[in-house]
């Protein structure tokens, strides 16, 4: 052991707290002499290679271009674009030796210190700033002068991690702000240690201990509660934290330990439709999410190389694959013949946001795929989608999800965007409110800020797979009872089953689909589906009256948001009488 600590087990950061020994630069995630390990793996993995070459083609044109000058646009800056470019640019000069590398990300770096501030009001922009400071201050320090060390080194401090205390409160953030922020400080402070031992072990220990608070977030199994998109930027950061803590002082403290952190790698395999699009709920885009680079961490912390299936398989079908040095440095301990598809068809997460993620192939294209979830719009990032689903077959997405807005173009409308009561101005949004996903309207209302989802049943025969969320409390006022069973049935078809009982008043019904696809009505309860070549004929089983229409996804009057050229929604409407039950039940079935 290179190091010993007073306390192993943080109890509180205002108790003692030493660390005794601390490794040499560089010691965030990638020590001296480490190199020749990812040298020789990209002399014997093809995938590796491909990696390394293009970190090492985007620093040529890195080269080339002027370094990142300070832009506000909004509430944001541009930071997050700056630890890109210093992780690559270090990256290449420690892996080849290359003044050229080293000098451009020194450039950048001082570029960076230079700024006025690095946007504190926003303190995202501060933690990514202070990251990616770090990251290049550590692995080149061996390499630069002392007024370049100084120069940096004070940013890092004065515009870091020194006043953290006094932004957002993000230590007490259960969401992705604990993650950011936490990380960014905490390599800051493993970055400076030498020069500021006290304030450095203050913001390790606060770091440690709360970051605590997001990591519940994962309970009890793995279902990230803002989303597959979001899962990837905050798990990013506690990712980047463990692994900087583990190789600078030889110990993660057990945070990758924490009930459900492990499992969400898998949340997020399973969040990819075989379309190779994901399950964009909430603030997420449906973008190809599978070779993510802190996958490789996850793989080799876990001893688990099954979780890069997707991820390898992708590189394969598109030919596209991540430039980040994370990758190398994780991928290059990890036994790539290992790599097999998940045995399992289902996945199941409860917890704040609980999602059942069902796929009958794990090759390329094939079989179905669908995504539904409960939780409440109350969720960080949440949107009143409670019950919604896309669906996937034929290599299509066929139901689907319209995901995020920028939030900036919103923002700068005067939108309210961050208040969640029941007549905020979020839900005013487009894409916000459940009028504009595939799930229920009540009476034309908005679902219940206030209520929850939860999966109350589960089916697991290949002949029904899905399961049942009981979405009753998103409408108190309007139904006594409403439950949605999304099913594939053989593997063949989707069936989504909506059992309605009205309370003492009538109530009109509102089922929408939101589909991609161009729509055609070819019977009184028959629509087909086309795409790209691609069939899926819509049945509607039941009930026996309803109206139907086909509804352009653009902005009523009145809301916040952008038209979606091609997209459709799909509406049925009925009547339910007083305290009487009604059934909506829909089949969607690909012409194979």
């Amino acid at each position: 052991m290179v190091f010993t600590l007073s306390f192993m087990q943080i109890q509180s950061y205002s108790q003692p707290f030493k660390i005794e020994r601390i490794e040499p630069h560089p010691r965030i995630f990638l020590k001296a002499g480490e190199e020749e390990r990812i040298k020789q793996k990209i002399s014997e993995n093809d995938y590796l290679k491909q990696v390394h070459n293009a970190i090492i083609a985007k620093c040529d044109e890195l080269l080339t271009v002027p370094t990142v000058s300070r832009i506000l646009t909004g509430r944001r800056t541009n930071s997050g674009s700056v630890l890109d470019r210093i992780f690559c640019l270090s990256y290449a000069c420690r892996m080849t030796g290359n003044d050229s590398y080293k000098n451009r990300a020194i450039q950048e770096m001082l570029a960076h210190a230079a700024f006025s501030d690095w946007n504190p009001s926003h303190f995202l922009d501060v933690a990514m700033a202070t990251a990616s400071l770090s990251i290049g201050y550590d692995w080149l320090y061996p390499v630069m002068n002392e007024q370049q060390k100084s120069i940096i080194r004070k940013a890092i401090v004065e515009k870091g991690i020194r006043d953290s205390d006094k932004y957002f409160g993000f230590h007490k953030s259960s969401n992705n702000w604990g993650q950011v922020c936490n990380g960014g400080m905490v390599l800051g402070a493993l970055a400076v240690y030498e020069d500021e031992k006290e304030l450095a072990e203050k913001i390790i220990r606060r770091g440690v201990e709360t970051i605590r608070l997001p990591l519940k977030a994962y309970e009890p199994d793995g279902a990230y509660p803002e989303g597959g998109g979001y899962w990837g930027y905050g798990t990013g950061y506690n990712v980047m934290m463990n692994a900087a803590l583990e190789s600078a002082l030889g110990s993660d403290f057990g945070l990758p330990d924490s009930p459900g952190f492990k499992e969400s790698a898998r949340f997020v395999q399973y969040s990819t439709g075989t379309s190779g699009k994901l399950f964009n709920f909430y603030d997420n885009g449906e973008g190809v999410h599978s070779d993510i680079p802190i996958l490789y961490w996850f793989a080799k912390k876990y001893n688990d190389p099954g979780l890069l299936y997707l991820a390898q398989s992708s590189v394969k079908l598109q030919g596209r694959f991540n430039s980040d040095p994370l990758t190398l440095i994780y991928g290059s301990q990890v036994d790539f013949s290992q790599i097999t598809p998940p045995t399992e068809k289902m996945w199941v997460g409860y917890g704040e946001t609980p999602v059942i993620l069902i796929r009958t192939s794990w090759k390329d294209r094939d079989g179905l795929y669908v995504g539904v979830k409960g939780g409440t719009p109350s969720t960080s990032h949440g949107h009143m989608d409670m019950g919604t689903f896309v669906f996937d077959a034929l290599g299509e997405r066929w139901a689907m999800d319209l995901g995020a807005q920028n939030y900036h173009t919103m923002e700068s409308a005067g939108v309210d965007l961050w208040s969640m009561g029941q007549n905020s101005q979020r839900w005013d949004v487009f894409r916000y409110s459940n009028k504009e996903h595939s799930t229920l309207t009540i009476n034309n209302k908005r679902q219940s800020v206030k209520g929850k989802a939860p999966i109350t049943e589960v089916f697991k025969s290949n002949k029904r797979m899905g399961g049942r969320i009981d979405l009753s409390s998103l409408y108190p006022e309007d139904v006594s009872q409403v439950t949605r069973d999304v099913e594939l049935l053989n593997e063949q078809y989707l069936q989504v089953t909506d059992n309605i009982t009205a309370s003492d008043n009538a109530a009109r019904i509102t089922w929408t689909l939101v589909t991609p696809a161009a729509v055609q009505k070819t019977g009184e309860n028959e629509i087909l589906l086309t795409q790209n070549g691609k069939t899926v004929v819509l049945s509607v089983k039941s009930p026996e009256k309803f109206d139907l229409s086909f509804v352009p996804a653009a902005p009523e009057s009145g809301q916040y948001g952008e038209p979606n050229p091609g997209v459709t929604f799909i509406r049925l409407s009925c009547q339910v009488n007083a305290k009487s039950r009604t059934r909506i039940q829909v089949l969607l079935k690909p012409v194979f």
